[in-house]
């Protein structure tokens, strides 16, 4: 099959190579709970496994679903987040230009139904979100869901599917794109300015997140006067934590912000997910990169090597992508579109707190995280939430997990100020498509 028209990346899916998981998550009390919904006839009585996306192709060009419906096996989501990932990278605004590689235009190709076997919409009036459609994939009962842009629109499509086919949701799996730290850790790390970070492991594009945990990145409390005294100092450090007040714990000021209290099969579903991820069969389906994504990468790492004189590991186009787990990663939602060395500080510093608030025995700190820059999960976190505080002797709740892959960095490459100096500024700059924190 090919992506955005490019057709050098084919991905094929079988029963054989990818036997459907053993049901661990059944739901024979869900009808009997009172768990909302009653669900609707035309959906049958067997609990789906339901495949959310954001993107209706506003954004993009191309309706994230497309991807789940002519390319997905259930729970091996992994695949379509690195074929979204880089198939982001397949296409192109009209503003890209040379030096940097060019790619073919985007929303010409988008491919359509082949794997969700008998797909159909849902009725008109059944619910509120953007698209659904369900059908079957591989013999599993699927539905898939576009929730719209942003986490106000994910609360509300998934508080309206749970409220009207509750007992019908077996669990949930958003996936999406998203703007990664460069690296595990970071580049830059405020307080160890000396050097860049040479330990780290590099993210790649196409490399893949699955983590039940989100943070919202909008709750501080901040001033341009705090923001700016570099700036009124003579420069812009990019090693530097942006001074603020307050934050995600602070629930007396911004309500809740932190989404660290999962469910053991919250993190059972993520741990299938990471499995299938990881089984031979599934690692031997994954579509390599093509050379523009590879061209963009070693562009990208060159300028950074270049600011840092850090010696990172070449591109290795043959190599598969990497899957990271919720003890060393989680999404940090904002509808801002951030950048810069000090915003991945405190978005990393963000996602560490989470990870220590949710993971009894974590030892998370800023520089061993990475953060991942989306919009959605925290949407669907408080859909979920608001749904059961309506629901509080509901004996079951649904899990669901968030499968993210890195579309691009989250910062520009970075150098020294001066020789010996242990300032930070902007080094060689790439299109901000490649690094705004989110794409």
């Amino acid at each position: 099959m090919s992506f955005g028209g490019h057709k050098s990346a084919c991905l094929t899916l079988s029963s054989s190579t990818f036997p459907p998981p053993p049901r661990t998550h059944t739901h024979r009390a869900a009808r009997k709970s009172g768990d909302g919904g009653g669900g609707r006839s035309f959906l049958g009585r067997e609990p789906r496994t339901w495949l959310l996306v954001a993107d209706p192709g506003t954004f993009s060009g191309t309706p994230e679903n497309q991807f789940y419906l002519g390319a997905f096996v259930w729970l091996l989501l992994l695949l379509l987040l690195v074929v979204l990932a880089t198939g982001r990278a397949f296409c192109a605004a009209p503003h890209q230009t040379p030096p940097w590689p060019s790619l073919p235009p985007c929303g010409d190709a988008a491919k359509q139904t082949e794997n969700l076997v008998g797909n159909k919409p849902f009725p008109r009036g059944s619910t509120s979100c953007p698209d659904a459609q369900y059908g079957t994939i591989m013999g599993i009962p699927v539905a898939v869901i576009t929730t719209g842009i942003g986490p106000l629109a994910a609360a509300l499509c998934v508080y309206d599917v749970m409220e009207s086919f509750g007992p019908l949701v077996k669990e949930i799996i958003f996936g999406g794109t998203s703007g990664w730290s460069p690296q595990v850790g970071g580049v830059l790390n405020a307080g160890a300015c000396g050097q860049a970070n040479r330990e780290g492991r590099v993210n790649r594009v196409g490399d893949v997140c699955v983590s039940p945990f989100s943070v919202n990145w909008d709750c501080r409390k901040a001033s341009w006067t705090m923001t700016a005294k570099d700036y009124e100092a003579g420069g812009a450090d990019q090693c530097s934590s942006p001074e603020q007040r307050s934050g995600p714990s602070d629930t007396a000021l911004f309500g809740q912000c932190m989404f660290a209290d999962v469910t053991p099969s919250q993190l059972a579903l993520s741990d299938e997910v990471l499995a299938a991820a990881t089984a031979p069969g599934a690692r031997r389906e994954l579509p390599p990169p093509n050379a523009q994504v590879v061209a963009n990468q070693d562009a990208y790492w060159s300028a950074m090597r270049l600011g840092t004189g850090v010696e990172y590991p070449p591109y290795d186009p043959a190599a598969l992508p990497r899957v990271s787990g919720y003890t060393e990663c989680a999404e940090i939602d904002s509808q801002y579109f951030w950048s810069g060395a000090p915003w991945d500080i405190v978005a990393r510093s963000y996602v560490a707190s989470t990870l220590v608030a949710g993971l009894p025995g974590s030892t998370a700190t800023p520089e061993s995280v990475t953060a991942v820059s989306a919009m959605e999960a925290i949407g669907l976190a408080q859909g979920l939430l608001r749904f059961y505080a309506k629901r509080p002797r509901a004996t079951r709740r649904v899990p669901f997990t968030v499968v993210r892959g890195m579309s691009d960095s989250t910062m520009q490459p970075v150098a020294r100020a001066a020789p010996g100096s242990p300032a930070w500024v902007n080094g060689v700059p790439v299109p901000p498509d490649f690094a705004n924190g989110y794409a």
